[in-house]
């Protein structure tokens, strides 16, 4: 929350872009409670501290190894079949 504060009072309220990269992962757990705790809770807590801003652009990048394979050319998407092998190799 102080980051935010400062960005808003030493910025003002509108930000060009958010760009979100922080995860958790181990290679020694496949399903790790830190992965819930920092990946996912972590970037609700991010989303939910934007709302007080106008933000134009917002990219998250995660692995895309959540999805299924695509033909050659054919982009995956947020619609694109989510078929999961592990959380976040």
């Amino acid at each position: 929350h102080q980051a935010f504060d400062h960005i808003r009072n030493t910025y003002g309220n509108k930000i060009t872009s958010v760009i979100h990269l922080a995860a958790y992962y181990s290679f020694k757990e496949q399903h790790s409670d830190k992965y819930e705790l920092i990946t996912v809770k972590g970037t609700e807590r991010l989303l939910k501290a934007l709302q007080n801003f106008e933000v134009e652009q917002f990219i998250f990048t995660s692995t895309m190894l959540v999805h299924a394979p695509s033909e050659p050319g054919s982009p995956i998407t947020e619609d694109s079949p989510v078929v999961p092998k592990w959380d976040y190799p």
